[in-house]
């Protein structure tokens, strides 16, 4: 493979100078599990089965793998109907790479908040509504015309007190946790 000068000084690849490097050196670049598409998509242009094609595959240069596009195609010879030349751009998508995976990441993390997300206000509804049937309940009585005893209807103010003060607290928890991941002041 002929390489220009500036695949050599970006790469670390030692340069014979005349800026080729024999096919089976070249491989031994590359990361062991990228060889096999490596060569099914060589093979596809060298059997004329596509024009050209776009192979990303890591290559070992720096003391490390990094990721590299290589756009190849092939330029006919018109005087010999067997004989072709490959011919190709390849550059470094390293940067690229790290890019997709960190989005990737964060795409895994918001899929996960949201599922969060969702358990928790499933959660708090549930929390939120039993206090709160208890004291429309009670407090429908208390208004209703049914005779209660004031002994029952201070039972009935006695747990609207009860809810009220659960659903307080609970609204209150939820306001400190929001004020904990938003980073606000918070007194414990």
């Amino acid at each position: 493979f002929f390489f220009f000068l500036v695949f050599f000084r970006e790469t670390g690849v030692y340069d014979n100078g005349r800026h080729i490097i024999q096919s089976d050196v070249f491989i031994l670049l590359f990361f062991p599990e990228d060889y096999a598409n490596w060569s099914k998509q060589i093979n596809h242009i060298l059997q004329r089965k596509s024009e050209k094609q776009n192979i990303q595959l890591r290559i070992y240069i720096n003391n490390k793998y990094e990721w590299w596009s290589f756009n190849v195609t092939y330029i006919n010879n018109p005087a010999l109907s067997t004989s072709f030349t490959l011919f190709g751009l390849c550059m470094s998508i390293q940067t690229f790479k790290e890019t997709e995976e960190n989005l990737r990441i964060a795409k895994d993390k918001a899929e996960d908040s949201d599922k969060l997300k969702s358990i928790f206000l499933s959660n708090m509804s549930h929390e939120i509504r039993t206090p709160l049937n208890a004291i429309v309940g009670f407090s429908n009585l208390l208004t209703s015309d049914d005779n209660f005893s004031a002994e029952e209807k201070s039972i009935f103010v006695t747990t609207i007190n009860e809810k009220c003060e659960i659903l307080l607290t609970l609204i209150n928890d939820i306001l400190d946790l929001s004020r904990i991941e938003s980073g606000l002041p918070f007194n414990p």
